[in-house]
């Protein structure tokens, strides 16, 4: 009987599995997109951790006015193939959202967020309350730009 160190990976190549298609692995953007986000959410959440849940609510209200005062906002989801593609849906936009992937449009609002904190225009627990907004699959501030952009169309 031979001992083998490490298990064989799975395609049969008789490497290691750890040095064959885990390393190969294509990662869909979506996915990267996902995981940036919910990086950039853990360290908001940290920042918001003393507020109570109405303070962050209120943060939250403020976060999706962003979409009026500064226009880059519906600019960088404007540029997102995911947004165009539920833009092009013709359907109610609640039913539209649901089929359409909007990960790579949240991340796009989110670095908007991050470049207007560094910018001085948002304060920090503003641009935290929109990061941890972002991630929500309720997202107030992803909702008010697909309207902005929803409503520039028609």
């Amino acid at each position: 009987m031979k001992l083998m160190r490490t298990r064989p990976c799975r395609c049969g190549s008789g490497r290691a599995a750890r040095d064959c298609c885990g390393l190969f692995r294509r990662v869909p953007d979506a996915e990267i997109a996902r995981g940036h986000l919910r990086r950039q959410a853990r360290a908001a959440r940290d920042l918001l951790a003393p507020f109570s849940p109405s303070a962050i609510d209120e943060l939250r209200r403020e976060a999706a006015d962003l979409v009026d005062s500064h226009p880059g906002m519906v600019a960088a989801a404007a540029r997102c193939s995911d947004t165009v593609k539920l833009m092009a849906a013709r359907r109610p936009l609640d039913r539209a959202r649901r089929h359409v992937d909007l990960s790579l449009t949240r991340v796009a609002l989110a670095r908007q967020v991050m470049a207007l904190r560094e910018d001085g225009l948002v304060d920090d627990h503003l641009a935290a309350a929109a990061l941890v907004d972002l991630e929500d699959p309720s997202s107030v501030v992803l909702t008010a730009t697909v309207d902005h952009l929803a409503a520039a169309l028609h």
